[in-house]
């Protein structure tokens, strides 16, 4: 009886770590997922930089939103329902949004390094030097 107590337990151990990662057909792939997001994040600025500049914004927010979708073969009830099901395991979304961070960070360090290339003595450049 020991032996089929041990064997279920092994069983049960074996299942619990054998997670499966299926993604229905429904539902974006990850990798997918993440550049969606990403590309939304940066909407996002570029509606808030017109905003803070005051520029004439021609489109609706939310057509900024569905160009990014368009731009990635999807549409809104897909992103939507991708999102609640990804949301449901806040372990792997946290994953998601880590490696959307990541790639916002490369972006921003990209533009950075442009920035400088282009402009390397800017008006405001504060002198480090130390006057004794």
């Amino acid at each position: 009886m020991k032996h089929v107590i041990y064997f279920f337990v092994l069983f049960f151990i074996i299942i619990s770590c054998n997670k499966k990662t299926n993604i229905p057909e429904n539902i974006i792939p990850k990798n997918k997922i993440v550049s969606i997001l990403v590309d939304m994040h940066l909407a996002d600025a570029t509606l808030n930089i017109m905003l803070l500049r005051q520029t004439k914004i021609n489109y609706k927010p939310e057509d900024y939103y569905y160009t990014v979708l368009k731009k990635h073969n999807t549409d809104k009830q897909t992103f939507d329902r991708s999102i609640k099901y990804y949301s449901q395991d806040l372990v792997e979304y946290d994953k998601i949004y880590d490696e959307v961070l990541k790639q916002l960070s490369i972006i921003e360090g990209n533009l950075s390094k442009k920035e400088i290339k282009s402009n390397p003595n800017p008006k405001n450049k504060t002198n480090l030097k130390q006057v004794p």
